[in-house]
């Protein structure tokens, strides 16, 4: 073995560092005290997208963002609370709205999904996760909302993976959409898995590939200077060669450290009906950047939201009601469904809405803030943490804390 390693967190980040290290050679402890089901990785879209990632506001148009959450009907909320709670992140935020579209972090993105696409079609060779090449259609029904999009995509003809679609043409691909859809735009490049099984199955390849699992809170850290000796549970105290933060939006680990990193919960919402309405490819509703799709066992889902809040804020009703009502909105057939499942997940959430994967300490990494794509950078933010590991440094000056300081 090349060393023991303690990870801290078990959404999709802390699995994937966990296979690629012992894949490496290294011993692996992963610590949380919450089930696999708990994390953000478990309900998402299962999207893994690399064009419409890198086309996404949420990586090349900041300001568009800063201009949904204060519309109503849209699908960004922050609450007062955590205005004031999170004001220097709220104008960091804003200060990075101000920076026009960096086309550097979009083919950053871009190439960092390319390559996850291998990697979980080299993982669906060892477990099922429902992986798919099914293309990704993006529909409105605002017509002002379309033209708005399509001018924003065609800035940036690097990545043309993509057909705009009339009505009719969309119709033809998806004849379950409301008739009133007035053009779309297909992205042919784009593949999907069942996050559910994701996570389940990825768990047990994990735990027969040797992988430890102890369900404990991380409490705190013992340093020697610069040197982390221990991590502190509730329960143990735990030593290693090398620790590595992926507690995702949960902050309360840095505490002992005295550092504070600039990380909110973006909190994701999903429903699941019993509406057995077959989808033929993923559908996102652009209006309101909700996702649709069937669950492996054929039940439709609606996923979305960024509600910029506190991890330990109750859910919001209302934000549940959104998914129901925009669901119907774009699928009028499915009206009268039942909900069999309701969800939501903290996502972290950096000023620039890109990753931290840096060196705290001489032995203690971190790699959190993938806010909405994080089963999208799972596989390279692992490369990112082995090269952290055994050369001391990586080459994405993107992801380092440093920006913030």
């Amino acid at each position: 073995m090349k060393g023991k390693v303690v990870i801290i967190g078990r959404g999709i980040i802390g699995l994937s560092i966990a296979y690629r290290l012992v894949e490496e050679g290294y011993e692996v402890i992963i610590i949380d005290e919450n089930p696999f089901y708990k994390a953000a990785s478990w309900n998402n879209a299962g999207l893994i997208s690399p064009t419409f990632s890198a086309l996404s506001p949420s990586i090349g148009n900041l300001r568009e963002i800063l201009k949904w959450i204060f519309i109503e009907h849209s699908g960004i909320r922050i609450s007062f609370k955590s205005l004031f709670k999170n004001a220097h992140w709220v104008l960091r935020f804003i200060k990075e709205s101000k920076k026009a579209a960096e086309l550097q972090n979009m083919k950053l993105i871009y190439d960092m999904i390319s390559e996850a696409i291998s990697w979980y079609e080299n993982l669906s060779n060892k477990i099922f996760i429902n992986f798919k090449k099914d293309g990704l259609l993006e529909v409105f029904l605002d017509k002002l909302k379309f033209d708005k999009r399509i001018a924003f995509i065609k800035k940036y003809p690097e990545f043309n993976k993509y057909n705009i679609l009339s009505e009719k043409e969309i119709l033809e691909l998806e004849k379950s959409l409301n008739q009133n859809v007035c053009g779309g735009i297909y992205y042919y490049e784009e593949y999907s898995l069942d996050p559910r099984l994701l996570m389940q199955n990825f768990t047990e390849l994990l735990k027969k590939l040797s992988v430890s699992f102890i369900n404990e809170k991380a409490e705190y850290f013992e340093l020697t200077g610069n040197y982390i000796d221990y991590l502190i549970t509730d329960k143990s105290k735990i030593k290693a060669d090398i620790y590595v933060i992926a507690t995702g939006a949960y902050r309360d680990i840095y505490k002992s450290l005295k550092i504070r990193l600039p990380i909110i919960a973006g909190r994701g919402y999903a429903i699941i009906t019993n509406s057995k309405l077959k989808l033929e490819h993923h559908v996102l509703g652009g209006d309101y950047r909700i996702s649709f799709a069937n669950t492996y066992e054929g039940n439709l889902k609606a996923t979305g939201f960024l509600e910029l809040a506190d991890v330990h804020d109750e859910p919001m009703r209302k934000c549940y009601d959104f998914l129901e009502k925009t669901l119907i909105k774009y699928f009028p057939s499915a009206k009268g469904f039942g909900i069999i499942d309701k969800w939501v997940g903290s996502r972290p959430c950096t000023p620039d809405l890109m990753p931290i994967i840096d060196k705290l300490k001489e032995n203690l990494l971190v790699c959190v803030g993938h806010c909405r794509i994080g089963v999208c950078l799972a596989p390279y933010s692992s490369k990112l943490i082995l090269d952290l590991i055994e050369r001391g440094k990586h080459d994405i000056e993107q992801f380092l804390l440093q920006r913030f300081l």
